[in-house]
């Protein structure tokens, strides 16, 4: 694969990634405004439930867009299977809400920002440590 299909793929790969930070940060926002809750334990199960809504949905779109090309070209043995995806993804899940846990619970709010605007940065942070993982582990294990 040459340099610019890697970047081909990567861009593909961050547009799939914008819309399941937007479906994360949709479901998350959601679930703080209906249960009043943006921090301690509860935040960081809704960051997990949030977090593997969206990568199903990622796994869809990189498996059917991002990674097709590729795939085509090794029929015989290069299909995704959803085992390894959701072993990457739970690598991901790991390093998304530790870290956006980590921000929410233990670092100060800045600002003067309310605790719920916190929460979602606190989110974007962790979508933003598993950029690199989610994207190596898709394309040299998953998709491969």
């Amino acid at each position: 694969m040459k340099k610019g299909d890697i970047f081909y793929q990567f861009s593909k790969f961050f547009l799939v990634g914008g819309m399941n930070v937007l479906i994360d940060l949709g479901i998350l926002s959601l679930l703080i405004v209906l249960f009043k809750i943006d921090k301690g334990l509860w935040y960081s199960a809704f960051k997990g439930f949030s977090f593997l809504l969206a990568a199903v949905n990622s796994y869809f779109w990189n498996k059917l867009w991002t990674f097709a090309p590729q795939r085509r070209i090794r029929r015989g043995g290069g299909s995704a299977g959803f085992g390894q995806f959701l072993t990457v993804s739970l690598i991901g899940l790991l390093i998304n809400v530790g870290t956006a846990s980590l921000i929410v619970n233990l670092i100060s709010i800045p600002f003067g920002l309310t605790a719920g605007a916190w929460a979602i940065i606190g989110a974007l942070g962790g979508s933003l440590a598993g950029l690199t993982l989610n994207f190596l582990g898709y394309k040299f294990i998953v998709f491969k």
